[in-house]
């Protein structure tokens, strides 16, 4: 089974690329709920479902997580994987937040 975590946004054309790889991410996401809600910050599976988000709030999780991991690599297996994801994630939202456009997160089962 391949699972991702990946980006989608409100916009179906924003003009630039928004994939992401997303399955380091999906793989780690039981500790990445863990290190969000220590790191006080929204939880990735918290931008999942039907409701839109500003880009701001994905990246101020996206960026706890990455700072985090960078300092404790042992805190989730393939941490360097997992930056990776997320620094494509950040790539998508900056560019989402540039162009006004709101983003949920969903599931490649």
């Amino acid at each position: 089974m391949s699972l991702a975590h990946f980006i989608s946004l409100q916009n179906k054309d924003p003009g630039f690329d928004t994939f992401v790889n997303g399955k380091a991410i999906a793989h780690a996401s039981d500790a990445l709920e863990r290190i969000a809600e220590q790191e006080q910050v929204t939880s990735i599976m918290s931008f999942y479902g039907k409701k839109w988000y500003e880009a701001d709030q994905g990246l101020q999780t996206v960026r706890a997580l990455m700072e985090y991991l960078k300092t404790n690599p042992t805190a989730v297996e393939d941490a360097d994987e997992v930056i990776e994801d997320l620094k494509e994630w950040e790539d998508v939202l900056l560019k989402a937040k540039t162009a006004g456009i709101k983003w949920k997160m969903k599931i490649d089962y």
